[in-house]
């Protein structure tokens, strides 16, 4: 690289002409590609991989996923030129693309950046890599870096704002690579008048990288990685981690990009390979999750750049998550079909506040709980077992008994207790045919001598309550679980099987010489028997054998119970923790209220009892036995990413850390502690480290988003807010971005007057961009605001054709060049050139413990601009920051 030193000049434009026409070339054999090839079809795939149905759904995959490939190498044929010295000092120039190149390699040069050699991208010049291939590793020197960003004007391509940097000669960014060559001159005379025009003929080399205005709202591109976050991309697939650091830091980017490398079976080790199961399968199998739904609109183009097609299916609000699990997976809620169980409210305020700061606390007293219940139910079992008198039930009684007193762990009394299954469930069938027949007896010795008693008696039930908190919990025990029902229950039908289980519950309970309770369902129905009840001789014959079938019923199905039965757990466990005042500061409205939080419990709990159990080799090598543990891991994921973790309780965290495959494990988070705005939210390490033993966490602290006055703003914020030194965001080598100052508006009146400051804040914007058309968002502290502040400011902006758009409650992203007004908790994450943050002051008063997260939040979003307006005077404890603002963005600094 000698001549480079003496002839930069020369290089550029030698560099200028290989990267145009390699562009050139590979958009034009992508073209002909998709133009001339036919594609695959099933037969191509080997049969013995799929089924016929997987084999089509993989070529159509197959096919897609090239066309796609090739379409978008038309448009962006490269992404990076990168020259690498090799062992034997011999140069190599390469160039890079997002996706597969198929055919359209140019020549073996262009290769994809999520393939072991694409991190030369990645690698800082002066430096070495490792690339491991099929032959054996290569160590790479890289010489020479160019990122490119390929337009077409007609029928040629150039690059603009590309970043060069030799290791000779240094850092340089071009703002035109066609501008690097040389025209030759076609005439003697040269026209100095239009050289006098172009003032930007000597600005086509730049010693820094100039700041580009954001028009458009939507993750920043970021094609290349820096080496940290490429490491970060290329772990293994089972790994977890927890990106941290600072806004505007690439996290998302991050995330983003993994999947899709790790989506690329091409890519995949074949370790890898064998974890993940069909192709087909783990394409779709992965969800990320986001605190809003605002953040998840803005995320589909970035997904839509990596070839990642993001569905509603894959990118989800957790709040959505839980409420699907709850009720159409767990059976937690209730639903129009299922009147059992829970009802959500989320407007439910039954739980102290310490829960907020001690949610692991209350999840690990709730499990314990659950499991002193597991194992008492089984010893509560083997009581009554002792004390059947049918002598067939008396040798398995033994069996079992021995099994439970042996005081082994749940999961080896269950493992062997499901031995016993098949013979249990004999003796069960021999038992039930025996009583059913005596209860028909006794349900006919009624009706006959009262034809009409079954509509009337349907009649009763429709006035009796469905539930109580008193039923008689040992009757689930008395029969078989019933069969799913598809068609719904004619009245009287419903009333004859209410009548059934009645005779068969009220039989036991006399045979053990019990009472129901006053308030329970059957205790009323009794009384409405009254003396048409069947003969006490004949309620003690069939309570004898409905007693013995109780008693081992209990040993049926113990796995799927010990998962399905953390609801009913939960419920007493509730009414314990509210005799001791403890978690809970009063009753919900009814029994069967539970808030957010209490969901999120259950769901977690649910979970790793199914987790433990289906690690269990009894149940692994017979899951079709166990259907709630198949549908519950047929939810598994092969990757689950998070997206602002730190604004998700530690127990919503493990909620989704469970649902990642067994034999993957990948869950990949990032978050900011600093930017937590949730009073649930995790906040520490520590509880990170709780909700998988397996996350390690790095730290990103290169921020690409804002100027370099807003980042010292914001420092300076994070200091006041207590933030630690290592927490602090850098800019990257060779920006110059040096921005305005922040402003400031003290003491406004009304929504009027505010917008009249905005108003004139945004005609400054509107000025310094010299025509572009800066993306800007305005932030208030409630729903109630966002629509009066936008027709405010409309009213305004006419005068300059802007217009103000209302984004209420976070549904909508605004369109084109629009003014948006946001409520400030759904902007996590989004990010534009000019932000204004109104009322700071009011959200102190209100928020005081997270304002400052809050306006830290806000303050961050912005690139450029930055305003903060009060309407009496900035708090107290940010009165240091107003020297570091000015009136207007014009004012000298």
């Amino acid at each position: 690289m000698e001549a480079v030193k003496t002839d930069i000049a020369g290089h550029l434009e030698e560099l200028a002409s290989d990267a145009l026409s390699t562009m050139d070339d590979v958009a034009s054999s992508a073209q002909k590609l998709m133009q001339n090839d036919n594609g695959l079809n099933s037969q191509s795939i080997i049969r013995n991989s799929f089924t016929e149905t997987g084999a089509t759904q993989t070529v159509s995959d197959m096919n897609r996923s090239k066309t796609e490939s090739l379409s978008q190498l038309t448009r962006e044929p490269a992404i990076s030129r990168v020259v690498v010295l090799d062992d034997d000092e011999n140069e190599e120039t390469y160039f890079i693309c997002r996706i597969d190149p198929y055919g359209a390699n140019a020549g073996g040069r262009l290769v994809n950046y999520r393939a072991p050699i694409g991190r030369i991208a990645a690698t800082p010049v002066g430096e070495e890599v490792i690339i491991h291939t099929p032959k054996g590793d290569r160590y790479l020197e890289v010489i020479e870096r160019t990122s490119l960003n390929p337009s077409q004007i007609g029928d040629e391509w150039d690059s603009r704002n590309s970043n060069f940097e030799n290791i000779d000669t240094g850092f340089r960014q071009i703002a035109s690579l066609r501008g690097l060559l040389k025209s030759p001159v076609e005439s003697e005379e040269i026209d100095f008048f239009d050289d006098y025009l172009d003032d930007d003929a000597d600005d086509n080399i730049r010693d820094s990288i100039q700041h580009e205005i954001l028009t458009s709202i939507g993750l920043r591109d970021q094609p290349i990685l820096d080496k940290f976050q490429d490491e970060i991309f290329r772990m293994p697939l089972d790994s977890q981690l927890l990106i941290l650091g600072p806004p505007g830091t690439g996290k998302t980017t991050t995330l983003i990009r993994r999947l899709g490398q790790k989506l690329d079976i091409a890519y995949l080790t074949e370790t890898e390979k064998a974890k993940i199961g069909e192709e087909t399968d783990h394409k779709r199998s992965w969800i990320m999750f986001t605190p809003t739904d605002l953040l998840k609109y803005y995320l589909k183009e970035a997904f839509s750049r990596e070839q990642v097609a993001a569905s509603d299916l894959n990118i989800k609000t957790w709040d959505a998550q839980s409420r699907d699990l709850g009720r159409n997976v767990l059976d937690i809620l209730q639903s129009a079909s299922k009147k059992s169980g829970f009802i959500l409210k989320t407007d439910a305020g039954h739980l102290k506040p310490e829960v907020n700061e001690a949610a692991i606390d209350w999840y690990e007293s709730f499990r314990t709980y659950h499991e002193e219940s597991a194992e008492k139910h089984l010893k509560d079992g083997i009581k009554l077992l002792k004390k059947v008198s049918i002598t067939d039930v008396k040798p398995l009684a033994e069996k079992i008994s021995s099994i439970v007193e042996a005081s082994g762990s749940l999961m080896a009394t269950y493992s062997q207790i499901f031995m016993l299954e098949a013979e249990v469930k004999t003796v069960l069938d021999k038992l039930k045919q025996e009583s059913e027949k005596e209860i028909r007896k006794a349900v006919n010795s009624i009706l006959n001598k009262e034809k009409s008693l079954v509509g009337e008696f349907a009649k009763f039930l429709s006035t009796v309550k469905a539930s109580s908190e008193d039923e008689d919990s040992d009757e689930v025990y008395d029969a078989d679980e019933p069969e799913p029902q598809n068609l719904e229950k004619t009245p009287k039908k419903a009333a004859a099987q209410a009548l059934v289980s009645f005779i068969r519950a009220y039989a036991r309970v006399t045979y053990q010489k019990g009472k129901f309770g006053k308030t329970t369902k059957n205790a009323k129905i009794a009384e409405w028997l009254g003396n048409r009840l069947p003969d006490k001789e004949l309620l003690l014959g069939i309570g004898k054998v409905v007693y013995s079938q109780n008693a081992l019923r209990r040993f049926t199905k113990l796995a799927n119970r010990y998962t399905t039965s953390v609801p009913k757990s939960y419920r007493a466990y509730r009414r314990s923790c509210l005799k001791t005042e403890q978690w809970y500061h009063s009753s919900p409205q009814q029994a069967s209220h539970i808030g957010q939080q209490e969901l999120d419990l259950i769901i977690l709990l649910m979970l790793d009892c199914a987790r433990d159990l289906l690690q269990q080799h009894f149940v692994r090598m017979n899951l079709e036995e166990f259907s709630t543990l198949k549908i519950i891991s047929d939810q598994f994921k092969n990757q689950i990413l998070v997206d602002e973790a730190t604004d998700f309780s530690p127990i919503q965290l493990a909620c989704m850390e469970r649902q990642t495959s067994l034999s993957t494990g990948s869950f990949f988070a990032c978050g900011d502690f600093n930017q937590r705005i949730t009073d649930w939210g995790t906040k520490s390490k520590d509880e990170f480290e709780w909700v998988s033993g397996k996350i390690s966490h790095e730290t990103i602290n290169i921020v690409y988003r804002q100027s370099q006055k807003l980042n010292s703003f914001a420092g300076k914020l994070l200091e006041l807010m207590g933030g630690a030194a290592e927490e602090k965001a850098t800019l990257p080598e060779h920006v110059d971005h040096q921005g305005v100052s922040p402003v400031l508006l003290e003491q406004y009146q009304d929504t009027t007057e505010v917008a009249d400051w905005l108003f004139e804040r945004i005609k400054e914007i509107d000025e310094l961009a010299e025509g572009g058309r800066p993306t800007i968002a305005v932030l208030v502290n409630s729903e109630e605001e966002v629509v009066p502040t936008a027709n405010a400011l409309n009213k305004l902006l006419e005068d300059i054709n802007l217009q103000a758009e209302a984004c209420s409650n976070g549904n909508t992203i605004g369109e084109g060049s629009s003014v948006r007004v946001f409520d400030i908790q759904h902007i996590k994450g989004l990010e534009f050139e000019a932000v204004f943050f109104l009322g700071v002051d009011a959200l102190a008063d209100e928020k005081p413990d997270l304002f400052e997260k809050f306006l830290y939040v806000g303050a961050t979003r912005a690139a450029t601009f930055l305003g903060l307006a009060c309407k009496k005077e900035m708090p107290e404890s940010l009165e240091s920051l107003v020297s570091e603002m000015k009136s207007e963005f014009k004012a000298a600094d």
